[in-house]
């Protein structure tokens, strides 16, 4: 238990390190730790009370809470490390195209793009809808049944449907605008059946407050948005266990949340049972290029490919039946591949997405320009695009290209046209 205990300092430290610097509470990293936090240091803790279980200190145990600890301070360190960026960056000029909001004109063309997304998001989810419409009143059922052939139609949706809700922030000078886009957004979130759907929109909420407002989010507000943000994570919570009433078994079904961990740590412990050799590299190549092909387009498509392989040695019932492989989070599919060496991989990935991160935070505060903001969301982990496991670093920037020409468009009452509005 004392090493989770000065683990979670450790890492809070950072943040609040980071928190002094930026003079704001919750800033860029407030999202990924909210959830990472509280599903790998205190769910665990609450799983142990719940289940009369004791923490057994394995070299499993230790070595997943040690690359958690150095995973995140370097990540944050090297945000904050006042870096002299690539000159390649400094040179693309396009990308430092304002996002201005001065006029009526402005707000309705984003406004009008959000409803635009917002419907071809339920347009596109359509098919889903009428197929499990038995299920609208428990859409996790249709989450749990929508695992395998129904992804050409889960995530696109949920893509335009974050689009539009960020184009729907950007129109939010007027808070009817706003408004009218939560109303719309979160009801069809719920439909998904997905607690991150419901969760993200409100992270992108306060993301855009803090960076594009520029809001100084003091304590007393940021303890506001955290408990809102617990509140929401409750209710999302619900919808995956609605049929649970009783307070006991519900606190042990979200606590059972901290399986992530438990997952690596079995995983590490026992690597040798269960695989011969690592895999170098070949869970990460078959997460990056296997999991892009849509399942309607390679008929034969194995179900064990990437991190599935494990789930597949590991719990081998529970992924034969399909309904949700279990997850073995930040560590394990690293250390199928590259055994204890991980944790260096780790501290270079961390390094690599902080220092981006900061520049794309840095393009944010100068121009507002969505463009950033979209950029700053992935490397925040907060990602537009889901497919489960894999990178999808490319197509957030082919994103964040997408919605920077979308928002130099005009519409005007005689049509769209199309017009150049670089300041």
């Amino acid at each position: 238990m004392e090493l989770i205990f000065f683990s979670f300092l450790l890492i809070l430290a950072c943040y609040l390190f980071i928190a002094r610097w930026e003079h704001k509470f919750i800033h860029i990293f407030f999202p990924s730790l909210f959830i990472f936090l509280s599903a790998n240091y205190l769910l665990p803790v609450l799983y142990a009370y719940v289940t009369g279980g004791t923490i057994n200190y394995s070299f499993g145990y230790v070595y997943v809470y040690l690359c958690y600890s150095i995973y995140f301070t370097i990540w944050m360190l090297s945000y904050r490390l006042n870096v002299r960026l690539l000159p390649v960056f400094t040179r693309i000029r396009l990308f430092h195209v304002r996002t201005e909001l001065r006029h009526d004109f402005d707000l309705s063309r984003f406004f009008l793009l959000s409803l635009l997304f917002i419907f071809l998001a339920l347009l596109w989810y359509y098919p889903v809808i009428t197929s499990f419409k038995q299920y609208l009143l428990t859409p996790r059922e249709i989450y749990i049944r929508t695992r395998s052939g129904w992804g050409i139609f889960y995530y696109p949706s949920i893509l335009f449907l974050k689009i539009g809700f960020i184009f729907g922030l950007y129109a939010s000078k007027r808070f009817i605008y706003k408004l009218i886009v939560f109303f719309l957004s979160f009801p069809l979130a719920y439909l998904y059946g997905s607690k991150a759907v419901i969760v993200s929109l409100f992270f992108l909420f306060l993301l855009y407050r803090a960076y594009v407002e520029d809001c100084s989010i003091g304590f007393l507000r940021a303890l506001v948005y955290l408990v809102v943000g617990a509140m929401i994570i409750l209710l999302s919570f619900k919808v995956t266990f609605h049929r649970i009433h009783d307070i006991g078994v519900f606190l042990k079904a979200i606590s059972s949340y901290s399986d992530y961990t438990r997952n690596a740590i079995k995983l590490l412990d026992n690597y040798d049972y269960y695989f011969d050799n690592h895999f170098y590299g070949r869970l990460l190549l078959e997460d990056n290029f296997i999991s892009k092909i849509p399942r309607k387009f390679w008929k034969d498509k194995p179900r064990s490919f990437g991190s599935f392989r494990l789930a597949r040695a590991i719990y081998p019932e529970k992924f034969a039946k399909n309904v949700g492989d279990p997850s073995f989070g930040l560590l394990g599919r690293v250390y199928a591949d590259f055994g204890v060496f991980a944790i260096f991989y780790l501290g270079i990935a961390a390094a690599i997405k902080g220092f981006f991160l900061r520049w794309a935070v840095n393009g944010l505060r100068k121009t507002k320009s969505i463009f950033y903001f979209v950029l700053a969301l992935y490397f925040a982990d907060i990602p537009l695009v889901f497919v489960g496991v894999g990178s999808a670093f490319l197509e957030h920037i082919l994103i964040a290209i997408m919605v920077l020409f979308l928002s130099k468009i005009n519409f005007s009452a005689f049509g769209l046209i199309c017009v150049g509005r670089g300041k």
